[in-house]
């Protein structure tokens, strides 16, 4: 193969590698928008920006996973074999965190929301996404150990399918369909901030490490412990976002109900200094029903 096929060739697998853990990603995020008005044809929109992030991501891998030599003779490197691990895992975590900021986009072309629920809905996917990922991995590295036969270490899209799948229909049965759609109306929360930069360096950030660094060189028992607690983190990044979503629907539902009795306080006062004004100009009969409603 010649060094430039071979090169389109990494290129285009780590482009489907990349592009598959977005729509992970999208999907996950997609079921805690339930409930959101969608625009017109979402479908067409996310599928729009997934080749857009396809092409971007096939043309980055090619350009990273090339050199040209002195005589001007392309050469392909690895990206697994060749690169320093330190850059492998900033150039993930570069990778993942670019893939968790163009969800957010990707969200608001497709729902009818504002940014802030965007980035609730994004960030609590990606946290679903790595819980399953993470499950998926340390089933593979049980199942590697025990020898069954096509199980690779780090790479299994047959059991990351599976993981996902029962993940995310476990998450939202249980509850994500409870989520007050509400809740991600209204202001913006500023902790939703926070949560992006604890979704980045908390959970793809260790994911990474578990994946480059201790998945090669400790112990598997040691593995499976670093991987449950991963697996920790995620679920209490999604209970706090959902607690804060919950918060915020009970915020706007005891903003509704002060609204609704100061209203109620306006019009009673209305009646009230109607009356009184009418007795002060002289008239001898007050209106019963009105002061029995001001009672």
């Amino acid at each position: 193969m010649m060094p430039g096929a071979e090169a389109l060739a990494l290129g285009l697998k780590y482009a489907v590698d990349g592009s598959a853990l977005f729509v992970e990603v999208l999907i996950a995020a997609c079921l805690f928008a339930h409930g959101q008005p969608t625009r017109q044809h979402p479908i067409a929109r996310a599928v729009a920006a997934f080749g857009l992030l396809f092409a971007t991501e096939l043309l980055t891998s090619f350009l990273a996973g090339t050199r040209s030599t002195d005589d001007g003779s392309l050469v392909v490197l690895s990206i697994d074999a060749s690169y320093p691990l330190s850059l492998g895992i900033i150039g993930g975590l570069v990778t993942c965190t670019a893939f968790l900021l163009v969800t957010i986009p990707t969200l608001l072309a497709c729902f009818e929301m504002s940014p802030w629920a965007a980035t609730f809905c994004a960030t609590a996917g990606y946290a679903l996404q790595n819980l399953a990922s993470s499950i998926g991995e340390t089933v593979g590295l049980i199942l590697g150990a025990a020898g069954v036969p096509g199980i690779v270490t780090g790479g299994n899209a047959w059991l990351t399918a599976i993981s996902c799948t029962t993940v995310y229909a476990i998450a939202y049965l249980l509850f994500i369909r409870r989520i007050e759609p509400k809740g991600l109306e209204g202001r913006g929360n500023p902790a939703m901030l926070a949560m992006v930069v604890v979704v980045v360096f908390g959970i793809i950030e260790f994911d990474l490490i578990l994946k480059y660094v201790v998945t090669r060189s400790l112990a598997l028992p040691v593995t499976l412990c670093m991987r449950a607690f991963h697996a920790l983190i995620c679920v209490f990044v999604i209970i706090a976002e959902v607690e804060l979503v919950v918060v915020r629907a009970e915020q706007e539902r005891q903003y509704q109900l002060s609204r609704e009795n100061i209203e109620a306080i306006n019009i009673k006062c209305h009646d009230l200094r109607h009356q009184i004004r009418s007795l002060a100009t002289g008239e001898k009969t007050v209106d019963r029903a009105a002061l029995e409603n001001v009672a």
